[in-house]
């Protein structure tokens, strides 16, 4: 993969610049046998280099296949005074080579100009407040057209419009589409009830599909009973202004909502949709529903439809303004379908909504696009939900089924692919978290805000996100949250190859909070300087701001602050699930009231704590005895208990020391069961296993004679290792870490070693340092990597081309390796 080299000029820079890099590929793909989601990458620039986000180590940047580009975006920081930075855009394809220049990277879109500056928040007001001015004048200026085009339409046929009823529907319908336009007005009669305003609108709207043309909705304020079908495909409905039509629905408790979408294409534009239904001290009630909850939507999209657009809607009163669902409506809780019909290539912008239970609620997506969503969201009460088992609201709640019912394991059926969620803002949001987001491949989230909401993203199962710019200002997240989980206002669970660009939490003054940041259990992440302050009301101290965990995980320059009487806890550094923990802390900034920087929950996992003070001010840390800074120290693989560790679908056999100590021992947690087992092998804490002091042993399971294994071994004493081709105690082949400081590969012939092949000398000796061996056995040849070195390759021959070349059982050898040694991270692939 080739090195990124010197970075641009740009901006009017004189001199080399400094920033950020952010690279993320623009979707994923299809390998055989694999869907691949890219991992989004983050680094710095300094003096117009680039280096990793640790700024030690060369940007490295991973090309995409065919089709595929990378989004790559700067931002530089500007020279001078003033305060602010250049952000540069650019989707490319990279070329070959071992390195490549910016200039020699290939656009697949148009480069965005450098220059864009960061602006103050005033000053973005006052933009807002411009572009809302002009839009209003252009919006004025559309209605005044198409009124003046309805205008003569209505006065070209007038006389037939007085005609006799029998002939009136073919009328409307053959002038609209002699204009290209329905007016679904002309439809109405003065003084119908909500059914027959339904009634008429349908028939509008299937004589506008029948035209092949659109349906106008201007100059519309009624009350509806009963929801329209859009099932023409390439259907449009709109208005001038969502002004000009306002749908109130009444029988939203009796399920109907007011567009239900059953074709591709369709176009829905322009539109004020509400209910009748009460909201009672701050809470929707839902009080005498029909079926399931989810009913209660202004706008439904049924399973598998393509192309849908929906833009500038405001709603009001729903359960939900906008849902969606793989499967029919009702289907969540119950026996779930084996097929999918995915919701592919969903477009939402410009969606405001208010005293709803969320703006959006969907599942099954791929593909979707969300801008601009909007809105204040509040609790429910009565209808399916028991007094206190009312689901927490959101602006957004993304997910798919789970296993068993429970969001908080990560045990997702499918996901959804390529959601991308960007510029959207919640406020005054009641009793969850503001954008909750769940088992998705392949996710960006860009300049997501939350003012006086129980926090913002919460992100469960994502795989493959990149989030930038996200903000909470005045949060109210409450603590002992239960319904969250009691996790924080910016969470993050399960989730795995991502990159969390700068964002701020702010929590609101005199408040008794609750955590400001959680990032559990996740796996290769990155979090770059996250911005964290809180105002403590109480005065009871221990609380955490942020808490960190998980594999192969980094939080770069953090900065927290506590204000007030009460002494928090900054960073808990905690032992993650299934007990590996690897998280890498950089350059920490604790700041106020704080009875200690930086704390460790569990001692008995794997930390490290990278400090430099040069970078950071010459501020020092404040730490308990037992997270002093230590020395980068190996990073483990998060292996679940009783799951794949991973994606990889060659992946056959894991064993991590489950139930190794009970009468369960010989049962591997992948299914397999040890069919040449010897002497007592244990787990000193979760993850890890290690071997009898005093004896030597084997622990093999049958995977098929041509396999790989790969493990993380530190050997403590004797002879420790992998055995492979095992028939019995006596006979196998094994790949073992010596006395001497030695990798080895040898047979056990009839209980008589040999050595086959040279040994390789490891660089550390015989010092207890971990090492990543992989051994693959395919026919007659063996070849041992070790720490990602092929260090020995070995044709079998003459007798041991016999023997040694169908046995099946394949495991973990120890040689008098005592308590000490350690393996972790077994895993066997097919080859």
């Amino acid at each position: 993969m080739p090195v990124l080299t010197s970075a641009p000029l740009v901006g009017g820079a004189s001199k080399p610049v400094s920033g950020r890099i952010v690279v993320s590929a623009t979707g994923s793909y299809d390998l055989p046998g694999q869907h691949v989601t890219p991992v989004p990458q983050a680094g710095i620039i300094r003096d117009g280099q680039f280096f990793d986000i640790e700024g030690v180590h060369p940007f490295v940047i991973t090309p995409t296949i065919e089709g595929i580009g990378l989004r790559i975006v700067l931002r530089i920081a500007q020279q001078g005074a003033e305060r602010g930075e250049t952000v540069v855009a650019r989707v490319v394809k990279v070329p070959t080579g071992a390195t490549v220049a910016w200039d020699d990277l290939i656009d697949l879109e148009p480069e965005t100009a450098g220059g864009s500056w960061v602006i103050p928040p005033w000053a973005a007001e006052l933009l807002t407040v411009r572009d809302e001015v002009l839009a209003a004048a252009a919006a004025a200026q559309q209605a005044a057209d198409e009124a003046a085009a309805s205008n003569f339409n209505d006065a070209a046929v007038a006389n037939l419009m007085n005609s006799p009823s029998a002939t009136r529907t073919a009328t409307r319908a053959l002038a609209g589409a002699a204009f290209g336009t329905i007016f679904v007005r002309d439809w109405l009669t003065a003084g119908a009830t909500p059914g027959q305003n339904t009634a008429a609108m349908v028939a509008a709207v299937n004589a506008a599909e029948s035209a092949g043309v659109a349906a106008c909705f201007d100059g519309i304020d009624v009350q509806v009973a009963g929801q329209i079908t859009l099932d023409s495909a390439g259907m449009r409905v709109w208005t001038s202004t969502p002004e000009a039509c306002t749908l109130t629905q009444t029988q939203a408790l009796a399920g109907q909502g007011i567009f239900r979408v059953t074709a591709d294409d369709v176009r829905i534009d322009g539109f004020t949709l509400t209910t009748t239904t009460p909201v009672t001290g701050g809470k929707l009630d839902l009080t005498g529903l029909v079926g399931d909850q989810h009913q209660h939507a202004a706008i439904k999209l049924d399973p598998g439809v393509w192309g849908t657009r929906v833009s500038r809607i405001r709603a009001s009163r729903w359960f939900v303004g906008l849902v969606g669902f793989p499967y029919p409506i009702g289907q969540e809780n119950t026996s779930l379908p084996a097929s999918w019909n995915f919701i592919e290539g969903l477009r939402v912008s410009d969606f405001e909504v208010w005293d709803v239970w969320a703006a959006v609620r969907m599942s099954g997506l791929e593909d979707a696009d969300y801008e601009n969503v909007r809105g204040s969201y509040v609790p429910v009460v009565g209808g399916p939900f028991g007094a206190g088992s009312e689901p927490p609201p959101h602006l957004f709640y993304i997910s798919m089924p789970t296993e068993g019912g429970n969001v908080d394991v990560p045990k997702g059926l499918v996901y959804n692919r390529d959601v991308r969620v960007r510029g959207c803002h919640a406020r005054n949001g009641v009793g969850g978290a503001a954008f909750s987001l769940r088992y998705t491949k392949g996710m960006t989230l860009a300049g997501l805000t939350a003012d006086l909401c129980e926090g913002n993203v919460d992100m469960i199962g994502v795989r493959g996100f990149t989030v930038t710019g996200c903000h909470s200002m005045r949060d109210t997240y409450p603590k002992n949250n239960l319904p969250n989980g009691n996790r924080g206002s910016m969470s993050w669970l399960y989730c795995e190859d991502g990159v969390i660009d700068p964002f701020v939490v702010q929590a609101a003054e005199n408040f008794d909070h609750g955590s400001l940041i959680f990032f559990s259990v996740c796996r290769n992440v990155t979090m770059i300087e996250p911005k964290g302050t809180i105002h403590l009301a109480n005065a009871d101290g221990g609380l955490r701001i942020g808490y960190f965990s998980g594999t192969d995980v980094r939080l770069v320059r953090p900065e927290i602050e506590s204000r007030g009487a009460s002494a928090a806890i900054g960073w808990q550094l905690a032992q993650g699930f299934s007990g590996i923990s690897t998280p890498h802390l950089v350059d920490p900034v604790v700041r106020g009231a704080v009875l200690r920087a930086v704390d460790e929950v569990q001692t008995t996992t794997r930390k490290r704590i990278t400090y430099h003070p040069d970078r950071i001010g010459g501020a020092q840390p404040i730490l308990i005895p037992t997270a002093v800074p230590e020395s980068v120290m190996p990073i483990l693989e998060n292996l679940r208990f009783g799951y794949p560790p991973d994606e990889d679908t060659r992946i056959i056999g894991w064993h991590f020391g489950e139930n190794i100590s009970t009468a369960l021992r010989d049962r591997w947690p992948s299914g397999q069961r040890s069919t040449v087992h010897s002497n007592a092998w244990g787990s000193p804490r979760p993850g890890v296993i290690n071997a009898n002091a005093t004896v030597t042993g084997l622990m093999c399971a049958p995977f098929g004679a041509d396999v790989e294994l790969r493990c993380d071994v530190k050997r403590g004493g004797g002879s420790v290792g992998l055995a492979l081709r095992a028939i019995d105690e006596s006979n196998f082949l094994n790949v073992v870490i010596n006395g001497a400081g030695q990798v080895v590969l040898a047979k056990r012939d009839e209980g008589v070693f040999v050595n086959l092949g040279s040994a390789y000398t490891l660089p550390e000796g015989t010092a207890p340092v971990t090492h990543s061996l992989r051994v693959r056995a395919i026919g007659d040849r063996i070849s041992v990597w070790v720490d990602g070195v092929l260090a020995i390759q070995h044709t079998l021959i003459d007798g041991d081309a016999t023997k040694f070349v169908t046995p099946v059982a394949h495991g973990l050898r120890s040689d008098n390796g005592g308590a000490s040694s350690e393996w972790t991270n077994l895993r066997v692939l097919s080859v």
